[in-house]
């Protein structure tokens, strides 16, 4: 899906995690009303550094997360899973509305070059 900015392989298990959900773009405080300042006692997240694929809007290399300079949507993906196929489209034009003021990442856990190759995750992006 071109536009989309990276698509990442997470070798066996692993987790992304975030501080939470804004109320709303630009809107200042959390969607249960605090603020969104990170005074509710969370401990930051050590940022996670994953692989990335050359594929049609991502490039070969690596991609941290979370973003230090924007949000972060992080979406996990199989190759085998017919309704990750399928929300694809949407992704993209969520990215065209959007545009780089929030970083788009696809994350698969399947170990790429093992149990799936590379040029499959390609094919399927």
């Amino acid at each position: 899906m071109a536009g989309l900015a990276s698509v990442a392989a997470l070798g066996g298990a692993g987790a992304v995690a975030t501080g939470g959900v804004p109320g709303s773009l630009g809107g200042g405080g959390s969607a249960d009303g605090g603020d969104s300042t990170g005074s509710d006692g969370a401990e930051p997240i050590e940022p996670v550094t994953l692989d990335t694929v050359e594929a049609p809007g991502s490039r070969d290399g690596e991609v941290t997360l979370p973003a230090p300079d924007r949000p972060t949507f992080v979406d996990f993906f199989g190759t085998w899973c017919p309704p990750c196929a399928e929300q694809m489209p949407a992704l993209a034009a969520a990215h065209d509305r959007i545009g780089d003021e929030v970083l788009f990442v696809s994350v698969t856990t399947e170990p790429v070059g093992e149990a799936v190759s590379e040029e499959t995750v390609v094919d399927w992006w």
